[in-house]
């Protein structure tokens, strides 16, 4: 009894330490997959503006929109602008604090120069007028200098324009460098300027001639897409992320490849890259390495970097998103260690719930027993168990692991890369208000009940005719020829159907038969029309005889002994049908009735092809496909998902059910 009593104790101790660490991981796992999606908070509310570019330096904040709005705001006063200035007919490229002046690069071929005073009635103190429309503002630390990257909005024209910042008035660029390949990467120190086209890191002196000449310095073997200065050298990074450093000659004197992926736009930061990832994200990277990676779109833009923080839109005109190289650092070091922590936390919970158990001797000696079998069993049998290994990893991947993700992702405000906000049950609550939802879901029944009399009762049927043809040749025959039609590829059948025999518009087959018989006939696209499309699709794909070979088989298996008594005995072709054939066929009826009725719900594919959903015909999965693809709202098509799985649940347990109870009631019949 003591040493029972001791057991208990150290068990107990055991699961309280065990429950308490499953409860620090679990939330240190919630934590960090809440936190690996945060950005960090703009000093400026840009609600309800298109923001095409934003600046922050020495507490001022610049914000240019796509309809050529600027505004200057300061730390004194987030909340009212310092000014606000409207560029006619032109949008704002980018934008730039340098020197006490805001510079400004608008798609009408202008830089503007604005001082950062408050003013009511603001006017720039320059206006510059260049080659190209300008996209991108390159500043000199080290000298007064001013370099815009231009592009020609019809040619292949690209153009390096430098400025004089200290100019007043409108004036021209002194001096320019054009290019028929991208600029990528500009670099200015004093009168020097390196700059990337292609594979080449090219350079040149800028002075009073107004077309300079380049000379290529280095020639790389991908494409080299930003430059920076850094210290007495420089360093640039290529496509593939690979960072190279470079003496004050610009002579290479390391490398250092990263893995980032494919890079598109870069912008440099200081000693910092800011990339934007062609499959979506945007990664710090410096010559020690990659700093962090936060998540975005692959459409996303790259409007501001500086030494301190970056911005992005996540598409053309899109959201607004900013970080601190801070905030960026801490979301890379969460995403580290989410996977873990939620993978810790999970095997602890397990662990926990079996030191609880064994707390008392009954529960601990069942566990203890059960695993003992289960051990043995699966030492036993181990080349069994090991060979449905990959079986089970696949299920896990591609089955299990989407129902679990859209189980989480119902709960939560989720466009992947972009953000993951907690909703709680707002996602149902949205999919209940919605109308159209229960109307789609009303169309799936309807689509149901139809589909499962389609997949039954013609089937058996022929398969019954197959049978009471005497002539085997025959049989064989109209076998192989119903067998051909589902050798056609689905959706191939679909639009052959949609467009060969109801027709697109007023065409098809069934309005030439309909005209043949009827001369004043007026044909009709069936499947454009709210009162003949839904009927429509119920008839397509008519006689509807693709179970057959299985309900053929099942009655070909019979006993004949059997219809030879049921002859005997007077039994005639139907009554045999009803009493012998479908009682003895039961579970491949059970079978065609489960997959028909799955396949229903979920079907989307033949309502898209054909109808697109409109004129009444829409269903629950076709709005899961259209409420993720077009309007990449997950979190709405996942709670949708949730509402399916639900219901396709119940109706398989119910199934179930009814196979279990009427088993038990034949045994009892037969006792």
């Amino acid at each position: 009894m003591q040493k029972e009593t001791k057991k208990r104790i150290i068990w107990s101790f055991v699961a309280a330490a065990l429950i308490a660490a499953t409860v620090l991981f679990s939330v240190l796992g919630i934590r960090a997959g809440i936190l690996k999606n945060r950005s960090s908070d703009f000093a400026v509310d840009t609600t309800g503006l298109r923001v095409s570019a934003v600046y922050e330096q020495n507490g001022y904040y610049a914000v240019g929109t796509y309809d050529g709005k600027v505004r200057l705001y300061s730390d004194a006063d987030t909340e009212s602008a310092l000014f606000a200035y409207a560029l006619s007919g032109a949008s704002v490229r980018d934008i730039a604090i340098v020197n006490g002046r805001l510079y400004v690069a608008a798609s009408n071929r202008f830089v503007y120069a604005f001082s950062l005073t408050a003013s009511d009635d603001k006017k720039p103190e320059a206006t510059y007028r260049v080659g190209l429309v300008p996209e991108r503002l390159h500043f000199s630390s080290e000298s007064n200098r001013l370099a815009v990257y231009g592009v020609s909005d019809s040619s292949n024209r690209r153009g390096l324009y430098f400025l004089s910042p200290s100019a007043t008035g409108e004036v021209s660029y002194t001096s320019c460098i054009e290019q028929e390949s991208d600029i990528a990467g500009v670099a200015l120190r004093g009168d020097t300027v390196y700059f990337s086209s292609g594979q080449s890191v090219m350079c040149a002196e800028i002075d009073s001639a107004r077309i300079l000449t380049p000379e290529e310095v280095y020639g790389a073997d991908r494409s080299i897409l930003g430059i920076a200065p850094k210290g007495n050298g420089y360093t640039a990074i290529d496509s593939e992320g690979t960072v190279f450093s470079f003496d004050s000659d610009f002579v290479l004197t390391g490398s250092r490849k990263n893995d980032t992926g494919m890079l598109g736009t870069v912008f440099a930061a200081g000693d910092v890259f800011i990339c934007k990832v062609r499959n979506g994200g945007i990664a710090g990277v410096d010559s020690k390495g990659i700093l962090f990676s936060v998540p975005s779109s692959s459409s996303s833009l790259i409007v501001y970097a500086s030494p301190d923080s970056f911005a992005y839109l996540t598409s053309d005109g899109g959201e607004f998103k900013y970080y601190t190289l801070e905030t960026a650092q801490s979301v890379q070091r969460q995403k580290a260690i989410f996977v873990p922590f939620t993978v810790t936390g999970a095997l602890l919970l397990l662990v926990a719930v079996y030191a609880t158990l064994s707390i008392f001797e009954t529960p601990r000696t069942r566990v203890n027993g059960f695993f003992k079998k289960l051990g043995k069993t699966l030492f036993k049998h181990k080349f069994a168990y090991i060979s449905l290994i990959p079986t089970f990893l696949l299920l896990a991947v591609f089955y299990w692991y989407p129902i679990v993700s859209s189980l989480f992702m119902s709960l939560f405000d989720y466009l992947p890369g972009e953000r993951l906000e907690f909703v709680g049950l707002e996602n149902f609550r949205m999919v209940f208000m919605n109308a159209e939802f229960w109307i789609s879901f009303k169309n799936t029944l309807i689509f149901l009940v139809t589909d499962l009399l389609k997949a039954l009762l013609p089937p058996i049927l022929f398969a019954e005719f197959l049978l009471a043809l005497r002539s085997k040749r025959t049989s064989y025959a109209i076998r192989v020829l119903m067998f051909l039609p589902g050798i056609l590829p689905g959706v191939a059948s679909m639009l052959v159907w949609a467009d060969g025999i109801f027709g697109s518009s007023s065409s098809g087959l069934l309005n030439g038969l309909i005209s043949a018989i009827v001369p004043s006939w007026v044909s009709q696209a069936w499947l454009m029309n709210n009162k003949t499309a839904l009927t429509a699709l119920i008839f397509m794909n008519f006689p509807w005889v693709g179970s057959y070979l299985i309900f053929f088989g099942a009655i070909s298996g019979v006993d004949k002994e059997i219809y030879e008594a049921a002859k005997l005995d007077g039994c005639g072709w139907l009554r045999r049908m009803i009493k012998i054939d479908i009682p003895l066929i039961v579970p491949q009826i059970k079978y065609v009735f489960i997959q028909t009725f799955i396949g229903s719900v979920q079907n989307y594919t033949l309502i898209l092809i054909t109808t697109g959903g409109d004129y009444g015909t829409n269903t629950p999965a076709l709005m899961m496909y259209f409420t993720t693809v077009v309007q990449k709202n997950y979190g709405v098509a996942s709670a949708m998902g949730v509402m399916l799985l639900i219901f396709l649940m119940v109706a398989t347990i119910i199934n179930f059910k009814m196979q279990i109870g009427g088993g038990s009631k034949k045994k009892h019949a037969a006792e």
